[in-house]
């Protein structure tokens, strides 16, 4: 839709509704866009990605549509709009009952926090009852992040230019100190760049936010050429009465897949890559927020959150797809390609590729390229021949 025929539509509704009551209906897209810029809204950010087959295995994320692309100098020809997660944190702390709903683990806190889990014990799988994300051991190990009372280390970034290297907190400390110094000689493990490093810290809090990350593909009007596909998240701290609701998983990026090259293992990482250095960012530097809920001991009001992504949700096709595995899932069989000479049973041939199966296992060799399928049960009589 066209913004003209937008506020022809405008026009039309504030001719129906306007009363002396709502005197001011916008009819313009201006006062639309103020209004909702004043809501807390914000304009996504836009990126233009390049693709080409000239690097297939590197892409480039530029700013403007004017930018080249640093390993062809293309312009950009993939255009991406993403929705700051930055923007819904502010938007979700100014409201007391979206507080509310995000610190549901901090009121079931004895659920996970200071559990100590031993190999064996009676609490080695976390709380009996599991009825939420924070009843298993795995997210009270992270409870140093929520607990205001632990104090831990934050990590740092090395200071190349251009290096995307992340230092973390056990590798700080591993790193010997200066002499007479906190500091501490810290090498990239990227390009072994040797930074001086005095380690920071900050204290855990229940009002940090933990995200479910999931990436979802379809097909509109059953149709490839109309492919698409969403980045979205849900807030992992909140019961899984509210977050699985509808209207608490937040869109962050649509993705045109049907612009996008075949057969990449790296096709989602520039629509990620927006959020991934927000969430890095955030977790090292903090936001600065106006928290509108008050706990005991944590008035309301200017605070610094920290925000983390605790796991990754999907289909089998779209989970292989964010971890680089898109090549080995085709309509339910697993491709593992070999390129190895193999004996089977008593004939030496060169293997190409081995398609699995609910079926059973099917050869693809270099002199024949479909091989009939061997079901499971004659595969293991064929074994135990062998």
């Amino acid at each position: 839709m066209s913004i003209k025929c937008c506020e022809d539509i405008l026009t039309w509704v504030a001719g129906v509704r306007e009363t002396p009551d709502m005197p001011s209906f916008p009819t313009s897209w201006p006062l639309v866009d103020k209004q909702l810029h004043d809501f807390g809204y914000r304009q996504p950010q836009v990126f233009y990605i390049c693709l080409h087959d000239d690097h297939p295995c590197h892409y480039d994320l530029l700013s403007t549509d004017s930018d080249r692309c640093r390993y062809c100098g293309r312009l950009g020809t993939i255009k991406y709009y993403y929705l700051s997660v930055i923007d819904k944190i502010h938007n979700w702390v100014s409201q007391k009952h979206m507080c509310e709903k995000m610190i549901s683990h901090w009121k079931e806190r004895s659920h996970w926090l200071h559990q100590e889990h031993t190999e064996g014990g009676s609490n080695a799988w976390g709380y009996p009852s599991k009825k939420e994300l924070w009843d298993g051991q795995r997210f009270s190990e992270l409870s140093y992040f929520w607990n205001p009372d632990k104090e831990w280390t934050l990590p740092a970034r090395c200071g190349t230019p251009d290096c995307n290297g992340l230092l973390s907190a056990c590798l700080i400390f591993e790193s010997p100190l200066e002499d007479d110094s906190t500091e501490r000689s810290v090498i990239c493990p990227l390009c072994y760049h040797v930074n001086r490093i005095v380690p920071k810290t900050t204290f855990g809090d229940p009002r940090n936010i933990a995200y479910i990350g999931l990436w979802d593909g379809w097909q509109p009007f059953n149709k490839p050429s109309h492919g698409c596909g969403t980045i979205s998240i849900s807030v992992a701290t909140m019961s899984k009465q509210d977050r699985n609701h509808t209207d608490q998983v937040f869109v962050i990026g649509f993705v045109p897949t049907y612009l996008l090259p075949k057969q990449r293992p790296m096709l989602l990482d520039p629509f990620l890559a927006p959020f991934c250095q927000e969430i890095v960012d955030g977790f090292i530097e903090g936001i600065d927020v106006s928290y509108a809920l008050s706990l005991p001991g944590l008035p309301g009001g200017p605070t610094k959150l920290h925000h983390l992504l605790l796991l990754w949700t999907g289909d089998h096709v779209a989970q292989c797809a964010v971890s680089k595995g898109i090549f080995f899932v085709r309509r339910g069989h697993v491709d593992f390609v070999l390129w190895k000479e193999r004996w089977l049973w008593g004939q030496h041939i060169t293997i190409m590729a081995v398609t699995i199966s609910c079926q059973g296992i099917q050869l693809r060799t270099e002199n024949s390229i479909n091989h009939s399928w061997i079901p499971w049960p004659q595969l293991i009589k064929k074994k135990d021949s062998q």
